[in-house]
């Protein structure tokens, strides 16, 4: 196994903070939150691995729906509000722009960048090889990585966490979309997919 993460993430300053209850949609807008002192606020997170990370720093979270496009009417249904979304620079959808559609005060602040590292000789060498199992957590690092390797053997097996993170990659491969878009579905759809060779 190698570990060639193609995205770095860096804190950036949010400025100004307004009032609110947090969402997190990721590990790291929770891990930024705690960094900027806002654990006395109450927050909801995206799902329960971001919720478990959130509550490990000391948040008082509650874990949603486990699907960003989910969470607006979610939200409704605990009364939260108003609500600070802390991101990240790079995102899918306007969370809080939802909100407001529904009648929620909502605000949104970026509050860490992820930079795109291209991947190294050795990871080109092994993603680019027979046999080769390329796990994609968003679209956009499935288009890194696709970047950085220009083509990949035939027999790749490309692991996708959702279907618009599989149209995402443009090369090819076999591909397999995980059954929940997170990363438990990510790693039950390793586990199988490894577990034949290892019996062999």
């Amino acid at each position: 196994m190698l570990f060639a993460p193609v995205l770095e993430i860096v804190p950036m300053a949010p400025g100004d903070l307004p009032g609110g209850d947090l969402v997190f949609t990721s590990e790291h807008g929770a891990i930024r939150a705690a960094a900027l002192g806002l654990r006395d606020r109450r927050a909801f997170a995206v799902g329960p691995r971001t919720g478990a990370v959130a509550r490990a720093l000391g948040f008082d979270c509650a874990d949603g729906p486990g699907q960003a496009a989910e969470l607006p009417e979610w939200l409704m249904t605990q009364g939260a509000g108003p609500i600070l979304h802390l991101h990240g620079q790079h995102v899918t959808g306007d969370l809080a722009g939802a909100l407001r559609e529904l009648g929620v005060l909502a605000e949104a602040r970026v509050v860490y960048d992820q930079v795109s590292r291209a991947p190294g000789a050795a990871a080109i060498r092994a993603a680019s090889g027979p046999g080769a199992i390329l796990p994609l957590f968003s679209a956009r690092t499935a288009r890194l990585l696709a970047d950085g390797l220009e083509q990949v053997d035939d027999s790749a097996q490309v692991l996708s966490i959702s279907s618009a993170v599989a149209r995402a990659w443009p090369l090819g491969g076999v591909q397999h979309i995980a059954s929940t878009p997170d990363a438990a579905g990510m790693a039950a759809l390793v586990a199988a997919l490894v577990a034949p060779a290892v019996e062999r």
